[in-house]
C-alpha cells in the first residue's frame, strides 16, 4: 500500500528536475519566476507492438523561451502514428506525472475521448503499483473490453472504482437503498434503475440492448451506484478535489469523458491514500479507554431483573421432560422455552457459559435473562458447531496449493462463517443463479466451478439456488457447503466454526425484557415492532445471515447478504447498555417503512457499537404524511460507536453492492410525521464512510436535535453527508470541514471534535 506524505508532495522548485530526470536527462533549464513551469510538452513518435529505441524531444517553455532536449527511450512500435504530445498544462497534471503511476504515453492527447481500451489499460497500469494480485482481481471482474469503442462516463467511473476496490487502498462507498448524487440542482438524476453499463461479455462490446433483455452483468445497478457515489465523494488531500468532478454544464454520466479527466481521476485516487491516517491524541486514547471500560462492564454485568410470576431455568445439563422450576430440574432447549405455556409476569433464566441453539418465540409479559456464574449464555440460530476433523472432506487439491473442502452434510444457506469466536472469518461468495444453475457473476455464461472460482477463506452454499419469489432463500432449503481453505482441514484448525442463518434469533412480544444474553449468528438479533420491549446488558454479534436478491424482478441478477443487530419499532421500546459488534449492516436500526403503527418514545442509550458496517440507523422512509402514522420522540443518548465499516461484511467478494456505512444515519421523509429526534452526548469515532449522514427537508430539519456529541474521523474520510432536497443533491463534507458541518448543518453547538 502506498501512502503520500503531505510534506513530500513535489514542491515547485523540484518539479522541473523530476520531470526531466524521469526521461533520463539532467535538467539544464531555468525555472521561471515563482518556480512553476508554465507548460511542459513532450513530442515523440508513438508506434505499436514492437519494442525499439525512439528519440524524444522535450520542449520546456520558460518565460517565453523554448529549450529542446533530446533523450532516448524504449517504445512499443509497429506502425507509426501521428505525432503526439505529453501535455502537462497545469500543476495538478505535472504533480500526477511525477508520481509515475501511469506511463508517459498515457499523458498524450489528453483531449481525446476515453475508449474501452483506455479504461482497461489505465486501470491495469495504475494497479501495477499494488501488485499482481490486484491486477488479477481486476481482470476477474472485467475479463475483456471493447477496443476502440468510446464509452460513457458511467463505464469510466466503474473501472476507476474497481481499481480502488481491488487494490484495497482505501474505503469504498456505496448506497444500498437510496439514489445518490444528482446534478447541480438540475432535474437529471443519476438513475441506476434506468441506465446500466452496457458491457455484453458474450460479444465484448458495450450494448444497451443487452440490458433491455434483463440480462445484466454485475457491472450494472450496484457497481454503477457505488462507483458514482465513490468517485464523486472521495477527495484528494492534496488538491481537495473529488476523484470525479461534476462540471457546471451539468454533464451527465452517460456522456463521454476525456483522457485528461481519467488521468486526474487516478492521480486523485492515488493521493487519497491518506484516508486512514490519524495521529492518536489524548482524546483518542481517552475515548478508547472509556470504550474498553464500557465493554468490560457490559460483558460482566450481573443479572438484576424483577418478575412477578414463576421462574424457569434452562441448562445444557437439563432435560425438556423436567418441570424447569429449579436449576436442578432445568429444561434443556430453546424449543422447549418457545413452546412452554408461559404466563404474563414469568421469567426464564438460561445458564451462563452454555450454548443454546435455535430461535426463540417470546411470550407476552415474560422476562428472559441469565443465572449462574461466568459468561453470558449464548443463544444462536446456527444448528451446530461445524468444527471437527471428520466434518470436512477434501473435495479438491490443486497443484498450486488450493484446497476446497466440502461439509459432510447438507446445510441451509448460511450468510457468514466465524472461526474461534471472531479470530478470523470466511466470506460468502454470491454468484448468479438461474433455473437451479450457478453462474460466475462476471459473465452469467460460465458455470461456477468451486475448484477454480473460490478465493482462500471464501465459501459457497448451493442452497441459495432455491428461492421464494426469487427474492428470499427459504430456510427449509438445503444444499452443499464448500469452503476454500489452503491452510488445511478447517474442522481441525479451528475449535469453533459458527455460521449465521437467515432466521432471527428472537421474535419479541409486547411487554418483554431481554437481559444478559449473548445473541449470535442469526439474520438479526432482535426484531421489535411491539410495545414496551427492553433489551439490556446483552451482547449481540455476528448477525447477517439473511440473503436476498436486490433485483427481485430479475432472475439473472445476483443477491447479497443483510442483517442488523437490533431492529427497533413500535412504542416505548428500549435498547440500553448493550455491546453490539461485527454485524453485517447496522448495529441498531429504527426504520419507519410504510403505514406501520406509530414509532414513538423509543430509547437507544449507553450502547457500545463497534466494527459494524453502520452504527445507528434512524430513518423514516415513509413518503406520505398520513394522519396517525408517524415517528417521534426518539432518544439516542450516550452511545459509543467505533470503527464503523471495519467488519467482514465490508469484504464481500462482489464490490457492486456495498451498503453505505455511517456511524450515525438520520435520513428520511420529515414531512411525514418525524418529530423530536434527540441525538445527544454520543461518541462517533472513525468510520470508513461518512461519520454522520443527515437529510434536510426544509424547516423539518429542526425536528432533529444534535447536542454535545463527539466527532472523531480519519483525516481524509468524510465527517458528513448532507442530503438536501432543497438543493437536489447530496453534499459531502471532508474532515477539514468539521466546523462547517457540525456547527452550521447539524447545529451541535456543544460538540467536541479534533
Amino acid at each position: 500500500m502506498f501512502h503520500i506524505n503531505r510534506k513530500n508532495v513535489i514542491i515547485p522548485a523540484l518539479l522541473m528536475i523530476l520531470l526531466l530526470s524521469a526521461c533520463g536527462k539532467e535538467s539544464e533549464n531555468k525555472i521561471s519566476e515563482g518556480g512553476v513551469p508554465e507548460a511542459v510538452e513532450m513530442e515523440s513518435t508513438v508506434e505499436k507492438d514492437l519494442v525499439k529505441e525512439s528519440s524524444v524531444d522535450v520542449e520546456v517553455e520558460v518565460a517565453g523561451e523554448i529549450e529542446v532536449k533530446t533523450v532516448t527511450e524504449s517504445k512499443v512500435t509497429k506502425e507509426q502514428e501521428p505525432e503526439q504530445k505529453l501535455q502537462l498544462d497545469d500543476e495538478e497534471l505535472a504533480r500526477i506525472y511525477s508520481y509515475h503511476i501511469l506511463e508517459d504515453a498515457m499523458f498524450y492527447d489528453l483531449e481525446q475521448t476515453v475508449t474501452g481500451k483506455d479504461c482497461y489499460d489505465y486501470a491495469l497500469k495504475y494497479l501495477e503499483n499494488y501488485g499482481e494480485e490486484a491486477i488479477e482481481k481486476f481482470k476477474h471482474y472485467i475479463p475483456k473490453v471493447p477496443a476502440d469503442v468510446e464509452v460513457e462516463t458511467t463505464d469510466v467511473l466503474a473501472t476507476v472504482y474497481l481499481a480502488a476496490f481491488v487494490s484495497d487502498e482505501a474505503w469504498v462507498y456505496g448506497s444500498d437503498y437510496d439514489g445518490f448524487v444528482t446534478s447541480y440542482g438540475g432535474e437529471q438524476w443519476f438513475c441506476y434503475d434506468e441506465r446500466h453499463i452496457g458491457f455484453n461479455p458474450s460479444t465484448g462490446l458495450y450494448d444497451d440492448t443487452y440490458f433491455l433483455l434483463e440480462k445484466r452483468t454485475p457491472v450494472s445497478y450496484g457497481l454503477e451506484s457505488s462507483s458514482t457515489y465513490f468517485t464523486m465523494a472521495r477527495r484528494s488531500p492534496v488538491s481537495g478535489k473529488t476523484v470525479y468532478e461534476m462540471d457546471e454544464s451539468v454533464k451527465l454520466i452517460d456522456d463521454t469523458c476525456s483522457r485528461d479527466e481519467l488521468v486526474r481521476m487516478y492521480g486523485r485516487l492515488y493521493e487519497g491514500n491518506l484516508w486512514k491516517d490519524r495521529e492518536i491524541t489524548d482524546l483518542d486514547e481517552q475515548i478508547l479507554a472509556d470504550a474498553d471500560v464500557r465493554r468490560e462492564s457490559i460483558l460482566n454485568s450481573k443479572t438484576d431483573v424483577t418478575y412477578t410470576g414463576t421462574a424457569y431455568y434452562v441448562s445444557n445439563e437439563g432435560n425438556d421432560n423436567n418441570d424447569g422450576l429449579t436449576p436442578e430440574t432445568a429444561w434443556a432447549t430453546i424449543v422447549k422455552v418457545s413452546n412452554a405455556d408461559l404466563q404474563y409476569g414469568d421469567a426464564v433464566f438460561f445458564e451462563r457459559n452454555d450454548i443454546f441453539r435455535g430461535f426463540l418465540w417470546a411470550k407476552e409479559g415474560v422476562t428472559y435473562s441469565a443465572y449462574g456464574e461466568g459468561n453470558k449464555p449464548i443463544l444462536t440460530t446456527c444448528p451446530e458447531n461445524l468444527a471437527g476433523v471428520d466434518k470436512w472432506i477434501l473435495y479438491y487439491e490443486g497443484e498450486d496449493g488450493r484446497k476446497i473442502w466440502k461439509y459432510h452434510d447438507m446445510t441451509q444457506p448460511y450468510g457468514n462463517m466465524i472461526f474461534n469466536d471472531g479470530e478470523s472469518y470466511a466470506t460468502k461468495r454470491y454468484p448468479m443463479y438461474s433455473n437451479g444453475e450457478i453462474y460466475l457473476e462476471t459473465d452469467m455464461i460460465t458455470l461456477f466451478d468451486v475448484t477454480k472460482h473460490l478465493d482462500n477463506y471464501e465459501f459457497l452454499t448451493t442452497g441459495d439456488c432455491e428461492r421464494e419469489f426469487d427474492r428470499i432463500v427459504e430456510h427449509s432449503k438445503t444444499g452443499d457447503l464448500y469452503l476454500r481453505l489452503d491452510e488445511g482441514n478447517p474442522g481441525e484448525i479451528y475449535e469453533s466454526i459458527e455460521c449465521s442463518t437467515i432466521e432471527n434469533n428472537i421474535w419479541t412480544e409486547n411487554n418483554t425484557v431481554y437481559d444478559n444474553l449473548s445473541i449470535r449468528s442469526g439474520q438479526c438479533g432482535f426484531i421489535y415492532g411491539k410495545e414496551n420491549v427492553t433489551v439490556q446488558n446483552c451482547e449481540v454479534c455476528y448477525q447477517g445471515g439473511f440473503y436476498f436478491n436486490p433485483f427481485w424482478d430479475n432472475i439473472y441478477d445476483k443477491g447479497t447478504g443483510a442483517g442488523d443487530g437490533i431492529t427497533i419499532g413500535g412504542w416505548n421500546n428500549k435498547a440500553i447498555n448493550n455491546y453490539i459488534h461485527d454485524v453485517y449492516d447496522d448495529g441498531i436500526s429504527i426504520e419507519y417503512l410504510s403505514e406501520n403503527p406509530p414509532y414513538s418514545d423509543c430509547i437507544i442509550e449507553r450502547n457500545l457499537i463497534e466494527n459494524c458496517n453502520g452504527g445507528i440507523l434512524c430513518v423514516n422512509w415513509f413518503d406520505d404524511p398520513v394522519e396517525g402514522y408517524y415517528m417521534r420522540n426518539i432518544t439516542v443518548h450516550e452511545n459509543y460507536i467505533l470503527h464503523s465499516g471495519n467488519v467482514w461484511s465490508n469484504e464481500v467478494h462482489y464490490p457492486g453492492y456495498l451498503s453505505s456505512c455511517s456511524a450515525f444515519t438520520n435520513m428520511g421523509r420529515f414531512e411525514s410525521g418525524v418529530k423530536n429526534i434527540n441525538v445527544t452526548d454520543n461518541v462517533f469515532y472513525l468510520c470508513r464512510g461518512t461519520l454522520v449522514s443527515f437529510m434536510v427537508r426544509n424547516e423539518q430539519q429542526d425536528e432533529v436535535l444534535y447536542d454535545g456529541n463527539t466527532y472523531i474521523q480519519y483525516s481524509n474520510a468524510y465527517i458528513g453527508a448532507l442530503r438536501d432536497d432543497s438543493l437536489g443533491h447530496t453534499v459531502m463534507y471532508g474532515s477539514e470541514e468539521k466546523e462547517g458541518f457540525i456547527t452550521n448543518k447539524l447545529k451541535d453547538d456543544n460538540a467536541i471534535w479534533e
